[in-house]
């Protein structure tokens, strides 16, 4: 036998998941999850029944939405004076880089003048002196 062939199943179909013991429930039992699924059925109908006498639909909708829309325009300019404060920030951020470079830009340039101007200024004592 190779090693690139498998070794046939005894079994055809797997059991990997399934559970081989399978218990029937006794008849009290079943007697016991009837009764309490009718009742809990029951009691959920009745309070269902009961909410329209104790609850004004109109109101309580629009309260909710009322609510609602204000949430939700709170958390637009929650959003919006975030979104202006960080690109406030950004925009700082942003200056004090272009400050900072311009500065050092002057610098380079304030250097190189003064060079300049002194190999100038030496070329000319040089050229009196000869």
């Amino acid at each position: 036998m190779s090693s690139l062939h498998r070794p046939k199943r005894i079994k055809s179909n797997r059991s990997v998941f399934r559970t081989n013991k399978y218990t029937k429930k006794s008849k009290y039992r079943l007697l016991f999850e009837a009764l309490l699924m009718l009742s809990t059925g029951i009691y959920i109908l009745y309070l269902i029944n009961y909410i329209p006498k104790t609850l004004s639909w109109r109101n309580t909708l629009y309260i909710t939405y009322t609510n609602f829309t204000d949430g939700i325009s709170l958390l637009y300019s929650a959003f919006t004076n975030l979104f202006a404060i960080a690109f406030t920030i950004a925009l700082a951020i942003g200056s004090c880089f272009l400050l900072i470079g311009s500065i050092s830009r002057f610098i380079i340039v304030i250097q190189l003048f003064l060079s300049k101007s002194k190999r100038k200024y030496r070329k000319i004592l040089n050229k009196n002196n000869n």
